[in-house]
C-alpha cells in the first residue's frame, strides 16, 4: 500500500533533493533546483503543499510539486510550484517509470479524504483541505496528469478543461541542408541571405557565458534588451518584476554550475543586438527568454540569433530545440511542431467548492462578453471556454479549432 505525506516545511523539502531529481525526468523545469529556488523567491504567495508518495519498501515513487494559495473567490487552490509569473513549461507530477497507476491512486485517495483507519481521520488537519487544483498548461499526452484527473473524477471531483497555448518544438535530427529545404521558399531565402551577408561575412559574433563574470555581463544585456524591446511597445516587460529578476539571476548561477545554462548574446558590426536565455536539458535545448535591440530590427537580429542558437544546439548533439509556450506565428514559420496543451481545473466534491467554481467561470464569461468586439470573433481561432467532462473521463483530442463550450 502506497503512503502519502505532505511536505509543508522547507527543511523537509531540502531533504528531498536526491529522490526528487531521481524521478524528475529530463525536463529542467521539473528538477529540484528550479522549484526550490522558485520557492525561496515566491514563498510569500502561499504555503508548501508537496505530496510525497512512498511504496511498501519506503521508496519514493512519486512527488506532486505543488503549493497552496488562498483566493477569496476560489478558496484554497493547489498549483504547481514555479507556475504563474515564472511560466515553467511541461510541469507534471514526478513519478518513477511504471508506477503511474500506483502514484495516481495514492494521490487521489489522499486528496479525496479516503482513509484506511479512524486514527488517520482523527489526525488529519483542516490545513490540508483544498477547493481547486489548477494546472495552467498540461501537455495532452502527459500520462500521470491524465491518470490523476481520472482518479479524482471517479472519487467525485469535477474536472473542467479548456485549450491553452501550445508549446512548440523543432526536431534537430536532420542536417542543416535538409532543414533549410523544409522551410517555406521565402523563409529559406531570408535565412540563406542572413547567413551569407552577416555570418559568413564575419560581421557577427555569438557569445555564450561560461563563467561568473560572463554570466553577469550576459544577464545585464538580456535584461536591458528585453526591457527596451517591450517598453517601446508600451508594456512593462517581465524583468520589471524584482522577484522574477532575482529568481532567474540565482537560477542561472545554479544552471551554470551544472553546465545547463546557455546564455547567449549576439554582436553585429561590433554592437550587441540580441540576447537569449536558454536551458540545456539532456536531449533538448529550451529557449526560455530573449531580447533584441528595437533600434536594429532592420538587420534582423532575432533571425540571426535564432540561426546561431539552432546551429549551437545541433553541434551539442541535442535532438530538439524547444521554443516553449505561446502560439506566436514565428514558431511554425521555423517549422517547429505543436505540442497541444490544456488548462485544467479539478474542483473538490464539496458543495462550497463547486459553487465557487460556477461563480468564477460565469464571471469570466461575462467579462469576455463585455470586452468582445465583432472583429474578435473573426480573428479568434481557438475558442477557450471551459468544458466540463461528463461520464467516463477520456483525454480529448484537441484540434486547432478548439473545444466546444459546455459547463
Amino acid at each position: 500500500m502506497s503512503r502519502v505525506r505532505r511536505i509543508a516545511d522547507v527543511a523537509d523539502l531540502s531533504a528531498m533533493r536526491d529522490d526528487w531529481n531521481r524521478i524528475s525526468g529530463k525536463i529542467p523545469f521539473n528538477r529540484f533546483e528550479w522549484n526550490e529556488t522558485w520557492w525561496r523567491h515566491y514563498r510569500d504567495d502561499g504555503e508548501l503543499y508537496v505530496l510525497e508518495v512512498r511504496d511498501d519498501a519506503n521508496r519514493v515513487i512519486g512527488i506532486a510539486p505543488w503549493y497552496l494559495k488562498r483566493n477569496a473567490a476560489q478558496g484554497r487552490v493547489l498549483a504547481f510550484m514555479a507556475s504563474g509569473e515564472v511560466c515553467s513549461d511541461y510541469q507534471t507530477i514526478l513519478c518513477e517509470p511504471g508506477r503511474e497507476g500506483d502514484v495516481a491512486r495514492a494521490l487521489a485517495d489522499w486528496l479525496s479524504d479516503v482513509r484506511n483507519s479512524l486514527s488517520e481521520w482523527v489526525t488529519r488537519e483542516d490545513q490540508d483541505r483544498w477547493d481547486l487544483i489548477e494546472w495552467e498548461s498540461a501537455p495532452i499526452d502527459d500520462q500521470i496528469l491524465r491518470e490523476v484527473a481520472q482518479q479524482l473524477k471517479r472519487r467525485g471531483a469535477a474536472v473542467f478543461q479548456r485549450r491553452s497555448d501550445s508549446c512548440w518544438r523543432l526536431a534537430l535530427t536532420e542536417s542543416w541542408t535538409e532543414y533549410e529545404a523544409r522551410l517555406s521558399k521565402s523563409h529559406r531565402k531570408q535565412v540563406r541571405r542572413a547567413i551569407r551577408n552577416v555570418i559568413e561575412e564575419q560581421r557577427s559574433q555569438f557569445f555564450t557565458a561560461t563563467n561568473e563574470a560572463e554570466l553577469e555581463h550576459g544577464f545585464a544585456l538580456l535584461v536591458k534588451l528585453h526591457q527596451r524591446r517591450w517598453t517601446t511597445k508600451g508594456e512593462a516587460g517581465v524583468f520589471a518584476s524584482s522577484r522574477f529578476t532575482t529568481f532567474h539571476k540565482q537560477m542561472m548561477w545554479e544552471l551554470l554550475q551544472k553546465d545547463m545554462l546557455r546564455l547567449h548574446w549576439l554582436d553585429i558590426d561590433g554592437k550587441t543586438v540580441a540576447a537569449e536565455y536558454c536551458i540545456a536539458g539532456e536531449d533538448v535545448t529550451y529557449c526560455y527568454q530573449g531580447g533584441v535591440d528595437p533600434a536594429e530590427l532592420e538587420i534582423e537580429p532575432g533571425r540571426i540569433s535564432k540561426i546561431m542558437m539552432l546551429k549551437a544546439a545541433r553541434e551539442e548533439g541535442k535532438l530538439a530545440f524547444d521554443m516553449m509556450r505561446g502560439d506566436e506565428p514565428y514558431k511554425p514559420h521555423w517549422r517547429a511542431e505543436e505540442v497541444p496543451c490544456l488548462e485544467l481545473r479539478i474542483v473538490a466534491r464539496r458543495a462550497v467548492s463547486r459553487l465557487r467554481n460556477r461563480v468564477w467561470i460565469a464571471g469570466g464569461r461575462v467579462k469576455r462578453m463585455i470586452a468582445s468586439r465583432p472583429q474578435d470573433h473573426r480573428t479568434e481561432q481557438r475558442p477557450r471556454d471551459w468544458q466540463k467532462l461528463a461520464g467516463a473521463l477520456e483525454w480529448p483530442e484537441v484540434s486547432t479549432d478548439g473545444l466546444s463550450a459546455g459547463v
